[in-house]
């Protein structure tokens, strides 16, 4: 339908709050998008003017309304009827207009006129009528009392109307090189020719108790860097409303192609409180094909999981362009930014070669923090780190990156890493420099020692671990997965508690000494410490089968080897006592029982290898979390089965006795602080994917 003008809204609105008590602005324009049926296409029509067509004519009907003394505005946002507009509504008028007269000091003045009157079965007002038992709650609206939208379970969509510059009104499907667009988006049900839909909808199957619906972030990242000042290129980011029902607002965003309209990439962000939902790529999938709406990832397969998380500081997205070249697109404070970091596949190789040979090196040994090696390995690991935060740098503030509490990575790519946990805020040191003296303290107390008050944290004859973002930062991380027969195990509200000792299965490598599994001071005696029923696995049909045994295992401990699969080319797999499993074969069989309910369990997949494979160990953490796992921490490294067990029996004893009500990702930070200050350099090799939220239960 064509945008309703300013007489069709005028009754509208009137009749809207004469069922209410006051109505905020938000709910008051969303009522009528569904009165009047109004689309979400219909929100991207312009006026002469270029402004957004059904919002002035909102405006104006506002304006009229209160000019003529029909409604007041009794706090700033919001509106009421008046005596006065409810004794206009009584004649029940068929349509409202508006009279233009001069006024005092012949200035123009308006007045708002009933014409006949319309049937009461007609009017927005029986559509917002009540059962008796019902009453209208203050500052709100019943939404879907006006519209049969609002009671069916409609899936929405992210879409797109894309025009040039220069005829805004007219949609493209195909962009021309060096033309200026501008790309209005909105998220709405509605099938429209004119607009492009993203091949997902966007998922909203348990949203959070609201009746006015939820404020979002779009942010739009162009991904040609070609053109840009410094390979930088800053995104724009702006809010819209989603409300219960219907369509959203319109966010607007302007871009310019260059030498070829074909190679246009944009990065399309959905964000709630800086924690991203959805991430689109909007580009041109083929040589004469039109532009498409493909979604890159999916993060919570309920919107919902966010009402129930922490508030995200920084969030990060990695993927990869067609021609392999990394991409890093962050979001901090608001702004967006996307870079094309040369060099980055060298320095994550670096750090996991740094990291595997100190592993290996120093195994079954008992170092202390300022062991010469294990200095070595920081002042190496910060030299890396540094150049990593001054590329962050050149996207993100630095008062930004240092004050962020809490990160979010997105891997929009299979294999897309970002070693964030490695990210150097210090700065960078000598290669003959020693260990900060306050080092220690700093990582057993945060509040102790900080870059701020440490005196030699500018001095670059010094380290401190407590510097790196993994030492300091809670950070969160997704991996990819776009399949939409998986589901992410994420948090809800009421339902976001692990309890990770009911019971517990263990397997490790043959190639893990028997005294780190079944010694006095081993890993299975720790389990059995800590939970009732602990499994020992020793071959992946038994691994299989203890999946089932109730009570179904909550917590699964994993040392095994990685390599590629004996029996199958280039495919890799995990050992366990000689028996291998691929990649492909690992399924929710593997994880939790086909009967389960609640959150699935608490993954420690701590490679043990003495080689790194030629496939990164961290391909099956995305299996293991696709397969059900709520919490996958896994290795970036070649690691040793004496540190596996060291830290696997740290870390539970630490849940166990000091975790209840806590979240998971804060009790591993302090744990991975403790055993670093005590010298074990394996806690610099671990990564946790799985949302923020889960809090442990004892």
């Amino acid at each position: 339908m064509a945008v309703p003008a300013t007489p069709s809204i005028l009754l509208g609105v009137l009749q809207l709050l004469d069922g209410a008590v006051v109505l905020p602005i938000e709910s008051l324009r969303q009522g009528i998008h569904q009165a009047l049926g109004v689309q979400g296409v219909d929100l991207l029509t312009r006026n002469q003017g270029g402004r957004d067509a059904f919002a002035a004519s909102f405006q104006w009907a506002l304006y009229h309304l209160k000019a003529s003394g029909l409604i007041t505005s009794p706090s700033r946002g919001s509106y009421a009827i008046t005596a006065l507009g409810r004794a206009l509504l009584a004649q029940q008028p068929a349509r409202l207009t508006v009279r233009k007269f001069r006024g005092e000091a012949q200035s123009w003045r308006y007045e708002v006129l009933a014409t006949k009157p319309l049937p009461k079965s007609r009017s927005v007002a029986s559509k917002l009528a009540h059962s008796s038992s019902k009453k209208m709650m203050p500052n709100a609206i019943e939404l879907e009392a006006i519209s049969p939208i609002a009671t069916r379970a409609e899936e929405r969509f992210v879409q797109f109307f894309v025009a040039k510059s220069s005829s805004s009104s007219k949609p493209v499907k195909r962009l021309l090189a060096r033309q200026n667009y501008l790309a209005r988006i909105f998220i709405g049900s509605e099938v429209d020719e004119r607009t492009l839909r993203a091949d997902t909808a966007f998922d909203e199957s348990q949203l959070p108790p609201s009746k006015t619906g939820h404020d979002l972030q779009v942010a739009f990242c162009p991904l040609d860097t070609s053109a840009a000042p410094d390979q930088i290129l800053p995104g724009q980011v702006q809010t819209i409303h989603l409300p219960k029902a219907g369509p959203s607002s319109v966010a607007e965003f302007s871009f310019a192609t260059h030498a070829s309209g074909l190679a246009f990439r944009a990065r399309v962000l959905i964000l709630h409180h800086n924690r991203i939902l959805q991430t689109l790529m909007l580009s041109t999938p083929q040589t004469g094909a039109d532009l498409a709406l493909r979604q890159e990832n999916r993060l919570s397969p309920a919107f919902a999981s966010s009402a129930c998380e922490p508030v995200a500081d920084l969030a990060i997205v990695v993927n990869d362009s067609p021609a392999g070249v990394p991409g890093i697109t962050t979001l901090a404070n608001g702004a967006a930014t996307f870079s094309e970091p040369a060099g980055l596949d060298v320095l994550v190789k670096t750090i996991e070669d740094l990291l595997s040979d100190t592993n290996i090196s120093t195994a079954g040994q008992t170092l202390q923090l300022d062991h010469p090696k294990l200095v070595a390995l920081l002042v190496q690991l910060a030299t890396q780190g540094f150049a990593l935060m001054r590329e962050l740098g050149r996207q993100i503030n630095l008062a930004d990156l240092a004050q962020a509490a809490r990160i979010q990575v997105v891997e929009a790519r299979a294999k897309a890493y970002l070693p964030v946990e490695f990210v150097y805020m210090g700065k960078p040191p000598n290669i003959k420099a020693k260990l900060c003296p306050n080092a220690k303290a700093a990582l057993l107390d945060a509040g102790a020692c900080n870059a701020a008050t440490c005196k030699y944290a500018s001095n670059a004859k010094y380290v401190c671990p407590a510097a790196f973002w993994g030492f300091s930062k809670c950070i969160e991380r997704h991996p990819f997965g776009k399949s939409d027969g998986h589901v992410f195990q994420i948090p809800q509200p009421g339902a976001d508690s692990l309890a990770p000792f009911k019971a517990a299965l263990l397997a490790a490598s043959a190639r893990v000494a028997a005294t780190d599994m079944i010694g006095p001071d081993g890993l299975l005696s720790a389990l059995t410490a800590l939970a009732p029923k602990v499994r020992l696995a020793k071959s992946w049909d038994a691994w299989q089968k203890s999946i089932l045994v109730k009570p179904a295992a909550t917590l699964l401990v994993l040392l095994p080897h990685t390599d590629n699969s004996p029996d199958f080319l280039n495919t890799p797999a995990l050992e366990i006592q000689k028996k291998w499993l691929t990649s492909v074969q690992l399924s929710s069989d593997y994880v939790e029982p086909p009967t389960q309910s609640g959150p699935g369990p608490v993954v420690l997949l701590l490679g043990c290898s003495t080689a790194l494979a030629d496939v990164p160990f961290l391909n099956f953490v995305r299996e293991f979390k696709e397969a059900g796992a709520s919490i996958v921490l896994g290795t970036l490294a070649t690691v040793h089965g004496t540190h596996a067990t060291r830290f696997a029996r740290t870390l539970l004893e630490k849940i166990k006795i000091k975790g209840t009500g806590r979240a998971f990702d804060e009790i591993l930070l302090e744990v991975k602080r403790e055993m670093l200050a005590d010298g074990d350099p394996f806690v610099l090799s671990l990564a946790a994917y799985g949302n923020s939220s889960w809090r442990i239960q004892a």
